[in-house]
């Protein structure tokens, strides 16, 4: 049986270790010139839900210190979900470490905030949708692009999307600029369409969790 002694040295070991992991991948940030809003996006899913979209964080350590005083990550024996939630952000900040360690230039390119699998509402449309791909330039036409009626133009990113079929019955997909997609961390279920399980495996804290065989084509998206 794990003694109070040993379970609080356990909790100040993996406080001490999401600490030092946020500074070390929040330093990898600056030096690579990466995107740290893309990077605390895909961290808000480590958030208890109901926190998801609450703040403005500027960097990682920021996040993770306010996950920390949140949680406490108490005793694995009254607990243990919550213990073991710390070891996943623990899992996914040395997984963020290790990929931009290993790769030196992001082929993501920094306009694009958002990852495949975000859950959004549409800001003019107001249905839900969930991104499938993203794209650096207009991947639709002049026609499409008047109608659209852009605050910012061509020059932003834009994302092809499912609709949810709760908002759209008839199966849809369109494509989204950024400007008009407002992220959405605490959503309890997926967005339903026949083609989900064209790109995604489940549904998990928020988001749609990317194939392993799309990840190949976008590994920055995990």
């Amino acid at each position: 049986m794990v003694s109070s002694t040993q379970t609080n040295a356990m909790k100040r070991i993996l406080i001490r270790d999401l600490l030092r992991k946020s500074i070390r991948l929040d330093h990898l940030i600056a030096k690579q010139s990466r995107n740290p809003t893309r990077e605390i996006g895909k961290f808000r899913r480590i958030l208890p839900p109901g926190e998801r979209s609450k703040h403005d964080f500027t960097c990682l350590r920021d996040l993770i210190r306010y996950t920390i005083r949140l949680t406490s990550y108490g005793d694995p024996k009254d607990s243990p979900d919550m213990f073991n939630e710390g070891f996943r952000a623990l899992r996914l900040l040395e997984d963020r470490v290790g990929f931009f360690e290993k790769t030196s230039d992001s082929q993501k390119p920094e306009l694009i905030n958002l990852d495949l699998g975000q859950v959004f509402r549409h800001r003019k449309e107001g249905f839900r949708g969930v991104i499938i791909q993203w794209f650096p330039t207009c991947p639709s036409s002049k026609a499409w692009i008047r109608d659209a009626g852009l605050e910012n133009g061509t020059d932003q990113a834009f994302y092809r999307v499912l609709v949810d079929t709760k908002d759209q019955p008839q199966p849809y997909m369109t494509v989204a600029a950024e400007e008009d997609i407002v992220p959405l961390h605490d959503e309890e279920e997926g967005i339903l369409h026949p083609m989900c399980g064209d790109f995604f495996s489940h549904f998990e804290n928020g988001r749609h969790v990317v194939l392993d065989s799309l990840l190949e084509v976008y590994p920055d998206d995990s």
